[in-house]
């Protein structure tokens, strides 16, 4: 995959163009093929720099004449300055060299049946062993290439965002879990409606660094961490006491759910309250994908146990008799086997698929052999995974399904009726551009980190609706 970077005139710095670095382009500067020979030739051809013999990083003034400068400051969206010999023009941030980095950090790849772009692996690599104070990452089997934050992540229908009404085909007959099969359940997959990426941008897009803790930035950010949290849990119940007002019409505990609640002038809090109990009752589960969570580590296994059911929920991330530090999860697309307020295992956790394929309900594993969750970080994958780029699985899927709809259950099985009014979004999230559910569950089972109890099959997936209709 090609980086985008912009260039720009050191000396006139109005003056840009846009240029993609492809992938084979060398980071050495004395390479035919080097990026600094494709940076000097669209310089002269695109800003009229005539001898360009300089280049400069816009964000910190760092000159970049070696293959080690190339090769750490190329990315996504970096601004470079082109000068014709003289000095940088501007103000030069110095440059911290943090001697916490761990370019020996193991990293843990939990796929071999599900496919895993090269890319992907190499940017959780790169990330792993160039930022500061990681002492470990996992590649989970839905493991995908990024590229940029999708800014309207967090509301239902934008991106890979849903709420689907499924129905339990399948559970384990020795499973002693809250579903039956038959059972139907709402899962709703939503976040913090771009509060979250609001933080994040606030705190880290402009330096690209990490936060060292116990500092004043740290605990802010932190503490706005923790509030984009809670504010997509809210978020999540709003949406399915919403779903559970119109499913079980009638029910008093769901009323503030009803359309007209919206236009009321006064809400009792007695009424929220029962409204929230309510809800707590009916949860199966509720976790978050992407955030930052302190732990500590490594996860200890339980002091005493008669069996390896005993041994798991016995499992205690806080040990004090054992010799154990504090780590900081940073989860991207990733569930938490455990739950976050009481620390304890959680015994079933979602894998969906696609809206066409079933969700896989998974029982995380811990066992002496995955050092009690340290082998996963914790975690499990939380979906299947794209298997194709948005921009691909529109331009491929819009010609292959062209005329036809796919909206609607299609031939003689029960199907899934998707509701979503953005055109493009129906294509971006078909079915065929994810991968295969089975494969990715596969992974984590074979991996010794989680155990495959049910499966669920969606019929109603709710993304995007325009209201005005």
């Amino acid at each position: 995959m090609a980086t985008r970077v912009t260039i720009a005139n050191n000396a006139k710095q109005s003056q840009r163009a846009p240029l993609l670095l492809p992938v084979t382009a060398s980071a050495d500067p004395s390479a035919l093929n080097s990026m600094q020979a494709l940076v000097f030739k669209t310089a002269q051809s695109k800003l009229k720099v005539k001898k360009p013999t300089r280049v400069f990083v816009k964000q910190t003034g760092l000159e970049l004449t070696e293959e080690t400068n190339w090769r750490n400051n190329i990315k996504n969206d970096v601004v470079l300055l082109v000068s014709a010999g003289e000095d940088y023009v501007g103000v030069k941030k110095e440059m911290v060299v943090h001697g916490d980095i761990n370019s020996d950090s193991p990293v843990e790849i939990l796929a071999s049946s599900a496919s895993v772009e090269s890319l992907s692996v190499t940017q959780l690599t790169t990330t792993a062993h160039t930022l500061p104070g990681i002492v470990y990452a996992v590649g989970q089997p839905d493991l995908h290439p990024g590229n940029h934050w999708d800014s309207s992540l967090g509301t239902i229908g934008a991106g890979n965002h849903f709420a689907e009404i499924q129905v339990v085909e399948g559970i384990a007959n020795d499973s002693d879990q809250a579903f039956r099969e038959g059972d139907v359940v709402l899962l709703v997959h939503s976040g913090s409606r771009g509060y979250g990426g609001s933080v994040l941008k606030k705190y880290a897009v402009e330096s690209h660094v990490s936060l060292e803790e116990g500092t004043l930035e740290t605990a802010e950010y932190l503490q706005e961490h923790d509030r984009a949290c809670r504010w997509a849990r809210a978020n999540r119940d709003l949406i399915a006491l919403r779903f559970l007002a119109c499913l079980e019409p009638g029910n008093e505990a769901w009323k503030l759910g009803l359309p007209d609640a919206d236009n009321s002038t006064h809400i009792d809090f007695t009424d929220i309250e029962r409204c929230k109990s309510a809800l707590q009752t009916r949860r199966v589960v509720d976790i978050w994908h992407n955030n930052v969570e302190r732990v500590r580590w490594p996860p200890a296994p339980p002091r005493s146990a008669s069996d390896l059911n005993d041994a798991a929920g016995n499992l205690l991330l806080d040990d004090i008799e054992r010799p154990q530090e504090h780590v900081y999860i940073h989860r991207k697309g990733a569930a938490p086997t455990y739950d976050p307020e009481t620390h304890r295992p959680l015994t079933l956790l979602p894998l969906p698929g696609s809206r066409g394929t079933p969700t896989l309900i998974l029982q995380p594993s811990f066992s002496a052999a995955t050092s009690w969750g340290l082998k996963n970080a914790l975690s499990l994958a939380h979906g299947a995974g794209r298997s194709m780029s948005r921009a691909k699985a529109l331009s491929s899927l819009s010609q292959k399904y062209r005329g036809q709809n796919i909206l609607e259950p299609r031939g003689e099985d029960d199907g899934t009726w998707v509701i979503c009014d953005e055109k493009d979004l129906v294509f971006e999230e078909a079915p065929d551009a994810y991968k295969d559910v089975q494969a990715v569950g596969q992974d984590l089972v074979d991996a010794g980190v989680a155990t495959i109890i049910g499966w669920c099959r969606a019929r109603v997936s709710y993304k995007v609706r325009d209201e005005s209709r």
